[in-house]
């Protein structure tokens, strides 16, 4: 919300029946991430997230995710017993627990792009965590470059498992995106049936989109297409595009990305 409130709905959509709670304290700024799990609401409000019993409606624990005052939580996402979260223009992924809020785990993106994509990578724009989401104990980020990253965590349990993440397990995405990732979501449950067969497999698609495209591998290809092709027509590079996986299992990301 930009004031810094929180709504709680009861019943549906009745807007002219709801509770406010404000949250945080002056100079205002939105709340930019919520997360709900088991009765209870974690709220990110500046460098801080705020844990809400949804039933009684009260701040049951507040802690800082950042030092830096002046940042922002920009995502939560839940994995096993904890929650990965990111803040704006920032490239550190910090792991809480879910239960205490006690930090786990916090992993500098800076040297894993440098490594998998070289220095040259981060002078295009400074590396920033553009998106967050946990699919099939996998953590995916997308980077405001456009790289997008899959990284394995230690989830065996959705209720105790701390999903712990492994830097040097990490997988870098080909197929990624000229500038930032805006999203990556998940697509469970999609009937897949190979040509030429009648044997249908149930699969689960992860997708992410961005504006323009590159095979990381080969690099750019912003000079296909015709020179006929008049100026105000994007080129396919420059156009937004949606990538999409398959993964045959839910349960195990596939190791070719």
């Amino acid at each position: 919300m930009n004031n810094r409130r929180v709504l709680r709905l009861t019943g549906g959509w009745n807007l002219q029946s709801h509770s406010v709670m404000p949250l945080g304290s002056n100079p205002l700024q939105p709340i930019r991430c919520c997360l709900a799990k088991g009765g209870r609401l974690w709220v990110g409000y500046w460098n801080k997230v705020h844990v809400v019993d949804v039933v009684s409606r009260k701040v049951e624990q507040t802690f800082s995710v950042s030092e830096r005052s002046e940042q922002q939580v920009r995502f939560l996402c839940a994995g096993g017993s904890g929650v990965w979260t990111s803040c704006r223009l920032d490239p550190i992924l910090r792991l809480f627990d879910w239960s205490s809020g006690r930090p786990l785990q916090e992993v500098d993106f800076t040297a894993l792009v440098t490594k998998t994509l070289g220095p040259a990578f981060l002078t295009l724009s400074p590396l920033q965590i553009s998106s967050l989401t946990v699919i099939s104990s996998r953590l995916w980020v997308g980077t405001g470059g456009g790289a997008i990253f899959s990284i394995p965590l230690s989830i065996t349990s959705e209720d105790v498992s701390i999903p712990y993440c492994s830097i040097s397990s990490a997988q870098l995405c080909y197929h990624g995106h000229r500038q930032a990732v805006r999203f990556i979501i998940a697509a469970p449950g999609c009937l897949i049936v190979p040509p030429g067969s009648n044997d249908v497999t149930t699969s689960q698609l992860i997708l992410s989109a961005g504006e323009g495209y590159i095979n990381l591998r080969v690099g750019d290809d912003a000079n296909e297409g015709s020179a006929e092709v008049s100026q105000t027509t994007p080129q396919r590079s420059e156009r937004s595009h949606i990538i999409v996986w398959q993964n045959p299992s839910p349960a195990a990301a596939s190791a070719a990305l």
